[in-house]
């Protein structure tokens, strides 16, 4: 009979059938041998040194009451049944062990260099890139080494939008922030964390308009400050203050540190917003609200002084 197992070992089990069990009335006295005491696998067949780990020991002739060793150290057993054991790994130091399974009858098996003993990759942050953004949406890549999936990152406290994640590195979104260096902190899910003081900056960016509220179609100009170094295809735009996905108007910054754009007011009412966007990333930065009104006049008033009534009514009087 063959039984195979979820790791893939197959073990076979020899029936011997006697010259008796083909004669004798008809019954079958055919016996099956019993299995010896055997290790076949263990999975998984590593864990990080000085950690636990739970494993599936798997082999033949396993008695209720066996025990484990790992490199001489007695393992937590669970006896499953004649087949599987499963076994909490003992404590030890980086290297690859044997595994010896010992029935109550004294009776043992070894599975030589079964169980390796990893060195734990330790936890690090080596590079933020880039290092600086704007105050929302420029998008950052750690690289380090021990990120385990899961991992948080915060800026400040504040925890981060995580887009792609690897062992050696995490592309996170990081949260909206004043400017100003902030604390940096990977935190992996079973607790281990490291810090990188200082490791991000915010830098700050401006937007300022021409004018709060003007008249359909009058003009209205926005100017912007940032950080020097930015991206090209970075724009400003114009949005209803009700839909910030969709601009009315925009205009690439190509890259300049300063600038300003000259453009008409929206023909119809309403509150409008300007934005700086951060290439592929969203919004940095709103403006203050604009108001776009048929009743607001931008047209200059007329100079001319009212007239003197007092002088009016003298000259009248001299030419009676």
């Amino acid at each position: 009979m063959a039984v195979r197992y979820s790791d893939g070992f197959m073990a076979l089990s020899v029936v011997l059938v006697t010259s008796a069990a083909c004669s004798d009335n008809g019954h079958d006295h055919s016996q099956t041998l019993p299995s010896s005491l055997s290790v076949v696998s263990v999975n998984p067949a590593f864990a990080d040194a000085g950690s636990i780990a739970d494993v599936v020991v798997r082999g033949m002739g396993f008695q209720a009451g066996a025990t484990v060793t790992m490199d001489g150290i007695t393992a937590v057993t669970t006896f499953v049944n004649s087949t599987t054991l499963n076994v909490r790994v003992p404590l030890h130091a980086a290297g690859i062990v044997d595994i010896v399974v010992t029935n109550p009858g004294g009776e043992d098996a070894r599975l030589a260099a079964a169980f390796a003993y990893r060195q734990p990759i330790v936890l690090t942050v080596r590079l933020l890139s880039p290092s600086s953004g704007l105050l929302y949406g420029d998008m950052t890549n750690i690289t380090g080494t021990g990120f385990q999936s899961g991992a948080k990152v915060t800026f400040d406290g504040v925890q981060a939008v995580t887009a792609n994640m690897t062992s050696a590195n995490i592309l996170v979104f990081p949260s909206r922030h004043a400017a100003g260096p902030v604390d940096v902190v990977v935190t992996n899910p079973d607790g281990q964390s490291v810090t990188v003081n200082s490791g991000y900056t915010y830098q700050d960016v401006t937007l300022s308009v021409s004018a709060s509220q003007v008249a359909p179609g009058a003009p209205l100009t926005i100017s912007w400050t940032v950080p020097p170094g930015r991206a090209p295809l970075d724009f400003v735009g114009l949005f209803r203050v009700n839909d910030l996905e969709t601009p009315l108007w925009s205009a690439a910054t190509n890259g300049g540190a300063t600038g300003s754009r000259t453009l008409a007011a929206p023909a119809q009412p309403g509150q409008y917003v300007f934005a700086y966007l951060v290439e592929g990333d969203g919004i940095a930065v709103q403006s203050e609200i604009v108001t776009v009104s048929a009743e607001f006049d931008a047209r200059p008033t007329s100079s001319v002084p009212a007239p003197d009534l007092e002088s009016l009514l003298r000259g009248r009087l001299r030419s009676q």
